[in-house]
């Protein structure tokens, strides 16, 4: 027998925890490893250990009442770090065991072989056999113990992969709750926007980084004529600017888009889609990606034809009123 390295035992602390098996009720699988295991051996006690922090807990046991024993100094912490079959033919004469509870107390344990039980490639605990006189334990016999707690720690580790899987499809299950609330939620606000949007007592379309439109509120059909489907994808330049100034409208736009898709209000004569021109304010803003990047711009649009309609006639107005004021002077 070669002792190996220990691991940590916060490593063996994880994957028990990984296992969920501790302090859980009574399993025939390990109870009849460990009745088997008593039988071949032919010795009255027979446990499967699982090594917590500071003790040694029995998830089957075959004579032997309590149901768990001190890990310091005992058998199962020697065992667990080590190759092959630990065996102790007289506890009573080795120092390493002599003053253990299992040894000294009414168990009165004298001989001990154990193997251990991996999990993940961490072992966890052990397959023991006991007895309270002192035995010899043949290669043969050692060998069947030894091919017992390799059975018992596939079944760990089928039972580890079972506790992820289950763990990861909980996990799964609550990403997509989650996912399916934020859709919700993000539904509802795109619904509630899309609502704002078209009800705005203004002008409202998007664009994209080309001009076209993406989106055209019910005002924007007010104001300019077009329903949506007629205004969808085109160049919004296109559609309201007269031929003469669509030139420098799309230098201007471009200019926009690369100065961040940002612009000052501005006041422009359009046309309507039966050509009747009118006056518009117009506002944008830059429209960005996940990435910051401009992709468009959302514009909005107040009709101030009859405003601009008030500044003409007063502007003729007090011309009138200078050229009568002017007369008089002369008069």
């Amino acid at each position: 027998m070669t002792a190996i390295h220990p691991l940590s035992e916060h490593k063996r602390q994880q994957v028990l925890k990984q296992l969920n098996i501790l302090d859980t009720p009574e399993e025939s699988l390990f109870q009849d490893a460990a009745m088997l295991a008593a039988q071949i051996c032919q010795v009255p006690i027979a446990l499967v250990t699982l090594t917590d922090r500071d003790r040694s807990w029995f998830k089957a046991k075959i004579g032997l009442d309590q149901a768990e024993a001190s890990k310091k100094g005992s058998f199962f912490s020697s065992a667990i770090d080590q190759r092959g079959v630990l065996i102790v033919e007289d506890a009573l004469k080795d120092p390493r065991f002599a003053k253990h509870a299992l040894v000294k107390g009414p168990s009165g344990v004298r001989f001990y072989a154990g193997s251990a039980i991996l999990a993940g490639g961490v072992p966890v605990g052990t397959l023991s056999v006991m007895d309270r006189v002192p035995r010899v334990m043949n290669a043969a016999t050692a060998q069947c113990l030894e091919a017992l707690a390799r059975q018992l720690s596939a079944a760990l580790e089928l039972r580890l992969h079972t506790e992820a899987s289950t763990s990861d499809r909980c996990e799964l299950r609550l990403v997509i709750e989650e996912a399916n609330e934020k859709e919700v939620l993000l539904r509802h606000s795109a619904e509630r926007f899309e609502n704002l949007f078209a009800r705005l007592p203004v002008a409202c379309m998007t664009l994209d980084t080309e001009g076209k439109v993406m989106e055209w509120n019910a005002m924007s059909e007010t104001i300019y004529g077009f329903t949506a489907p007629e205004a969808l994808f085109k160049r919004v330049i296109d559609l309201v600017v007269p031929q003469a100034d669509r030139a420098d409208a799309r230098q201007r736009f471009a200019k926009t888009i690369r100065g961040g898709g940002h612009y000052e209000s501005v006041e422009w004569q359009v046309l309507r889609k039966d050509k009747t021109p009118l006056w518009v304010l117009s506002t944008g803003f830059p429209l960005h990606n996940p990435a910051g990047e401009v992709v468009g711009v959302i514009s909005t649009n107040v009709d101030i034809t009859a405003r601009k309609k008030a500044e003409a006639l007063l502007l003729e107005s007090n011309a009138l009123i200078e050229g009568q004021r002017l007369e008089l002077e002369i008069a």
